[in-house]
């Protein structure tokens, strides 16, 4: 019965937040370059404060993953370049959407952690990771809404990820209770949706920077940084 609640909130969460975000998207497009550096620096923050101490403490071998997280997109992203320049976008969607993805299953292995741990600790832990999905779920769909023009495809992408969210929830129950091997894979995968996150989000704002006409563009990182710094102090 929890599981199917997790399930349909982490379903809703994703419906709620393409709504959300799809209501503004005009806005969102009008003001693109803002919102991309501020998303982009909320997202580099991210990782750097919370993806990488977790994959370092998974696994000793996670800074190696994490630098080939970063050279596995910069490799294809010369070889998108010398062939097309129009391909860089749909190269930059499909990473953004490996590494949200392996970063949902692991979300989902954590939140499936929730499940065996006794008193309240593991309720809290479950309503800490929904809040923290429904947050991620609105800054990934702002992201993803300046490339993607159907509300139907943001929609589509967001319940993807909210599947590899309960597919890494409900994968762990197939373990039986070996969770050693659990650690290391998490790791491995923190790590590499660590270093794809890195390389775009260091691509973009390099990006935004320099082919901005906005004015006082280079402002807008920091503006993100202190954003995110300020939500994760309230949320501690």
């Amino acid at each position: 019965m929890s599981y199917m609640l997790i399930t349909i909130a982490l379903i809703t969460v994703a419906v709620v937040s393409s709504m959300v975000v799809n209501r503004y998207s005009r806005w969102i497009v009008k003001h693109k370059t803002p919102i991309v550096a501020i998303n982009m620096s909320v997202l580099l923050t991210f990782t750097v404060m919370e993806l990488i101490p977790q994959a370092v403490e998974f696994t000793h071998e996670g800074l190696i993953f994490i630098v080939l997280g970063i050279l596995i997109p910069f490799l294809m992203h010369n070889i998108s370049h010398r062939h097309e320049a129009a391909q860089v976008p749909s190269q930059a969607l499909m990473f953004i959407m490996i590494g949200t993805g392996i970063h949902s299953l692991v979300d989902g292995m954590l939140m499936a952690i929730g499940f065996i741990m006794e008193d309240n600790t593991g309720a809290v832990l479950l309503t800490t990771m929904i809040i923290h999905k429904f947050t991620e779920m609105l800054m990934f769909a702002m992201i993803l809404v300046t490339w993607v023009s159907s509300t139907l495809r943001l929609m589509i992408y967001l319940l993807y990820l909210s599947m590899f969210t309960i597919l890494g929830m409900v994968g762990p129950l197939f373990l039986n209770g070996s969770w050693s091997g659990f650690e290391n894979l998490s790791g491995i995968a923190l790590s590499l949706s660590s270093g794809f996150f890195i390389f775009m989000s260091l691509t973009a704002l390099f990006e935004v920077v320099e082919s901005a006409k906005v004015k006082h563009t280079h402002i807008y990182p920091f503006v993100g940084c202190a954003l995110y710094f300020s939500f994760h102090l309230f949320l501690h």
